[in-house]
């Protein structure tokens, strides 16, 4: 088949990259991706931005990426070009159990892990400092929950903890970090080799954000065995359980009483995960999430093709009747 990637946009992004490699490394399908769609010779189309686009090819499969409880975006108009798609595949089952999108063909597929992440480890002693690890671009709209983060500077003890950070425009981040005192790694290249490695400098995995689809770093987290500490946004309720693979919070303080009692029985939750993590069955690598896709593109190829048929049928009677 030839599935056309349809951008709608030149504005690079780093998850959707990733995503295009895994299709390019998993697929036996004929990837081609354009700004905008092709006209001709094209089985289904596959949008990553569908808002931007003045109307979608019936073929065509789309995923919902933000957070359908995020105001920032006009809802309505997002809902009005899933409506155009053929199929609609979610993320979360926040997403999946939305009334607003019903009434569309969906499925729940969520993102992958890179299976080179089973490969990262990290062992710390017990006199280390604990690493709190943020893996998200900062927005300035403050959405990756950067106001809990500026509070939680000023609540925790420098001393005993340590902070990374993975993504763009982290440049104030780190200054007010540093000015609390804490030492801070970060890194906010492409390279996303790089990007996996930084799994193996922390101990648990922080996303403070008010809305999320994803976020992509929670399966990376969970697959490195880390502690994650959450708000209930995305897919966290999908794959988080309170105090067996982390924590799900609602504001700094329990960010901090969380940090604490990870702290204090690290040995005894670090292995509470491992063990826990073991029995997620939506925890699946990208080569699976992929052949998903591929039995859905190929779902939306036969179901226009039915489509199709029907119509020229319909067209064949009218013409007999004339």
């Amino acid at each position: 088949m030839k599935i056309n990637f349809v951008m709608s946009s030149n504005k690079q992004s780093r998850i959707f990259n990733a995503i295009i490699g895994y299709f390019k490394q998993y697929s036996d399908d004929e990837i081609i991706v354009t700004k905008r769609p092709m006209k001709f010779g094209i089985d289904t189309y596959y949008y990553f931005r569908p808002h931007l686009e003045p109307q979608l090819n019936p073929n065509s499969v789309v995923t919902i990426h933000q957070d359908l409880n995020d105001d920032c975006y006009n809802l309505d108009s997002f809902i009005k070009k899933f409506e155009q798609a053929g199929i609609v595949v979610c993320l979360n089952t926040k997403q999946y159990e939305d009334k607003r999108i019903s009434h569309l063909m969906k499925y729940l597929i969520p993102h992958g892990y890179n299976e080179k992440l089973l490969d990262i480890k990290k062992n710390k002693t017990d006199n280390e400092k604990i690493t709190i690890g943020l893996f998200s671009k900062r927005y300035e709209r403050g959405v990756k929950g950067e106001k809990l983060l500026l509070e939680l500077f000023s609540k925790l003890d420098p001393l005993q903890y340590n902070f990374v950070f993975v993504g763009a425009n982290r440049d104030d981040t780190i200054k007010k970090a540093s000015a609390f005192g804490f030492d801070a790694q970060f890194y906010f290249g492409d390279n996303y080799d790089v990007v996996m490695d930084y799994y193996s400098k922390i101990d648990v995995l922080l996303i403070p954000s008010d809305f999320e689809g994803g976020p992509a770093c929670l399966q990376e987290g969970l697959v490195t065995n880390k502690y994650i500490i959450a708000k209930n946004v995305g897919a966290i309720p999908d794959f988080i359980e309170h105090h067996n693979n982390g924590s799900i919070v609602q504001n700094v303080d329990q960010v901090v009483e969380e940090l604490d009692l990870y702290r204090r029985n690290q040995k005894f939750l670090q292995e509470k995960v491992v063990i826990y993590n073991k029995t997620l069955p939506n925890l699946i690598s990208w080569k699976k999430v992929v052949r998903y896709y591929t039995d859905l593109f190929e779902q939306e190829r036969v179901n226009y093709g039915y489509f199709e048929l029907i119509i020229s049928y319909l067209e064949q009677k009218i013409r007999e009747v004339k």
